[in-house]
């Protein structure tokens, strides 16, 4: 079910993505997803969480590899862009909860408290890399949190635009 939820809300939007179709996909009843889900808003909620949790081992993976925080640091990006180019759907999904697209306010209302819980671990990691950074003289000086901040703004503009470029463009 939530596979088809993803492609569905992908391609049709939060708004516009049926229940009716998310069921077709699914090989379950629409009345079928309402003994999983009890609302469209809550099937959505638990579609972004499914992924941003599988996002957050990923980036958690990346940071704890072996070498310098700046090496690290780059292996948090490059799990990002790996992770966002391998799930097309949820980086469309993403965009446009980013992107202001007509979204369902209890959707955001429910999936935000769990946003920021995720966005609160990885900032802590990347903010600890920075600070390391510093201290090892690889990462200018600067607020690192801000810095931290900062890094995830750019990685998140490049692996959510989808542009052709490669890593070193990058």
């Amino acid at each position: 079910i939530l596979d088809a939820a993803e492609k569905v809300f992908s391609e049709d939007g939060l708004r516009d993505g049926s229940l009716r179709r998310i069921a077709e996909l699914s090989g379950y009843s629409t009345a079928a997803i309402y003994k999983f889900f009890h609302s469209k808003q809550h099937l959505v909620t638990e579609t972004l969480n499914r992924r941003a949790d599988e996002y957050l081992t990923d980036v958690k993976r990346a940071a704890d590899r072996d070498g310098t925080p700046l090496e690290r640091l780059h292996l948090v990006v490059d799990a990002a862009s790996a992770y966002f180019s391998a799930q097309k759907d949820f980086s469309s999904l993403v965009r446009q909860v980013q992107g202001g697209a007509a979204i369902l306010g209890p959707v955001l209302a429910a999936f935000a408290d769990d946003v920021y819980g995720r966005y609160g671990q990885a900032m802590e990691l990347m903010t600890d890399l920075v600070r390391k950074g510093q201290q090892d003289g690889q990462i200018r000086s600067g607020d690192p949190g801000a810095l931290a901040h900062l890094a995830s703004v750019l990685t998140n503009e490049y692996v959510l635009a989808d542009l052709p470029l490669t890593k070193e463009q990058f």
